[in-house]
C-alpha cells in the first residue's frame, strides 16, 4: 500500500487501527440499537395487553352485574358499577403518568390546580383523567406507593361484592381476577423497563 511520504510512523499506524476500531463500534451501535428496539416493543406489547385486559374487564362487568333472580340493579349497585368502569377508564392514565413520573391527577382532585403545582412542579394535571378517579383519592406515588397498583383494589374490591351479589359466579369471578393479574403484570414489566438502564458496558 502506498502511503504519501508525509505520513509519519504513527499516523501509519492510526490509519492501520481505524478499520478494526470501526468494527468493534459498528457491532456495539447493532446491539445498541437493537436492544433499544426490543426495550420500546415489549412495552408496547405491555401496554396492548393492559388495554385489552381493561376492555374485557368492561365488557364483563358492563354486560353480567346484574342478577335475573334478584331483578335489576338498586341506585347504589349502579353507582358502584359505573365508579368501577371509571376506574379502569383510569387505569392506562395512571399507567402513563406513573412511568412518567407525572402524578398530578391524584393530589389536584378536589383541590386548587395552581396550589397543587406549586408543591409538585411535575404534576401534569388532566381533568379528563381526574374526573375518572374516585372522589377523595389520594395519591402516594412520590412516596414509593404506584397508583396503578392502588387504583387494582378497587377493582378487585368490586369482583368480591359482584360475586356476593350473585352477579358473577365462581369461574366467572376467577377470570376476571385472572384478566386484573394479568393488567397487573403488565403494568410491572413496563415498570420494569423503566427502572433497568441499558447496562453500561453496552452504552
Amino acid at each position: 500500500m502506498f502511503y504519501p511520504i508525509n505520513k509519519t510512523r504513527q499516523q501509519l499506524k492510526i490509519a492501520k487501527q481505524i478499520p478494526s476500531l470501526s468494527i468493534v463500534v459498528g457491532l456495539m451501535l447493532v446491539f445498541r440499537n437493537q436492544t433499544s428496539y426490543n426495550r420500546f416493543w415489549d412495552g408496547r406489547n405491555s401496554m396492548n395487553t393492559l388495554n385489552t385486559c381493561v376492555r374485557n374487564l368492561v365488557r364483563t362487568i358492563a354486560t353480567n352485574s346484574y342478577n335475573s333472580k334478584r331483578g335489576p340493579p338498586t341506585a347504589a349497585e349502579r353507582e358502584d358499577i359505573e365508579r368501577t368502569i371509571r376506574i379502569l377508564m383510569a387505569i392506562p392514565y395512571a399507567v402513563k403518568n406513573h412511568l412518567r413520573a407525572e402524578w398530578g391527577a391524584a393530589w389536584v382532585f378536589g383541590n386548587s390546580v395552581d396550589e397543587v403545582l406549586n408543591v409538585h412542579p411535575s404534576t401534569l394535571y388532566n381533568p379528563e383523567y381526574a374526573n375518572l378517579l374516585p372522589a377523595g383519592l389520594e395519591g402516594h406515588e412520590d412516596e414509593g406507593l404506584g397508583l396503578p397498583f392502588q387504583l387494582t383494589f378497587f377493582i378487585d374490591g368490586f369482583i368480591k361484592r359482584g360475586e356476593e351479589r350473585g352477579w358473577y359466579p365462581a369461574p366467572g369471578a376467577s377470570q376476571m381476577q385472572a384478566q386484573l393479574n394479568t393488567l397487573t403484570d403488565a403494568y410491572g414489566r413496563m415498570e420494569t423497563i423503566k427502572l433497568t438502564p441499558i447496562p453500561v458496558a453496552h452504552l
